[in-house]
């Protein structure tokens, strides 16, 4: 670790006496925002991530918008593998934006991530039929998917929702195939 810098002329300094592999910037140091750090930084090729508590799109210029951005409080794990992916990218699989794929472990995660595949969803898509063999899970990134249950279709109550901190028929990981209730897509962000 090079250092840490709480202002924008500390950052700049460091980079002017040492080499760094990455830099990992809250959107605000002390009270100015890191902006200016960050350009010196893509100028110098020098790769970073976003940790602040401000969101993507409140302070941030669209130059940087395809930069990670984590929200604070981050959880350990996902912090971790963002700072490898940062400083050694072709060795680790990209984060997905679901907390079950992006809290694996980095082998784990490049095993699984070889095997998903994109499903776009529309509000309303029914993705698993009570009674029924669960014929894929999925990992929500931009989506709430609700599991219903009731005793007949269109008349359940909803049971449980899910967005990007899990995925549907967890149950599949205990070898239990038949889903407990109707899964439908409720909010998917278009």
């Amino acid at each position: 670790m090079a250092g840490a810098a709480p202002s924008v002329a500390q950052g700049l300094a460091i980079l002017d006496r040492q080499r760094i592999d990455g830099a990992v910037l809250d959107l605000d140091l002390g009270g100015n925002t890191s902006i200016p750090l960050c350009r010196v930084l893509q100028a110098r090729g020098v790769p970073f991530i976003f940790l602040s508590g401000y969101g993507p799109g409140t302070m941030v210029p669209t130059e940087f918008n395809a930069k990670l951005h984590l929200d604070k409080p981050v959880d350990r794990r996902k912090l971790q593998s963002a700072i490898d992916a940062l400083v050694r990218p072709d060795s680790i699989s990209p984060l997905v934006g679901n907390q079950v794929i992006d809290g694996l472990p980095a082998e784990q995660r490049r095993a699984i991530t070889q095997h998903l595949q994109e499903a776009i969803l529309k509000s309303g898509d029914v993705l698993e039929v009570k009674g029924h063999e669960v014929s894929r899970v999925y990992f929500p990134i931009d989506a709430m998917v609700s599991i219903f249950a009731g005793a007949s279709r269109g008349q359940g109550i909803e049971a449980a929702s899910i967005g990007s901190n899990g995925m549907t028929a967890p149950s599949v990981l205990l070898h239990d195939t038949i889903a407990l209730g109707d899964t439908v897509d409720r909010k998917s962000v278009v």
